[in-house]
């Protein structure tokens, strides 16, 4: 399964939404309802997916759901 696929399955379990909600341009917070406590263990969930680390700060900085997709690849490609 590839990086993009696995980030937009924990998004839709965690945030309760359909596949087809999540769109590049979707916002986590106004258009998918995501509030902190989600934002929390959406980050826990990527961590424990991907083995990376993820700061407040970062997880702050996105806003649509194509931000989530960007930083974990790129995170991921770090590795």
């Amino acid at each position: 399964m590839s990086v993009r696929k696995k980030v937009l399955e924990i998004l839709k379990d965690q945030l309760g939404v359909k596949e087809e909600e999540l769109k590049g341009d979707a916002e986590l917070v106004k258009g998918l309802g995501a509030d902190d406590l989600d934002s929390v263990e959406i980050v826990m969930s990527l961590e424990e997916e991907f083995g990376v680390e993820i700061t407040d700060n970062e997880a702050d900085s996105w806003v649509f759901v194509r931000d989530v997709v960007n930083f974990i690849e790129k995170k991921v490609g770090e590795k």
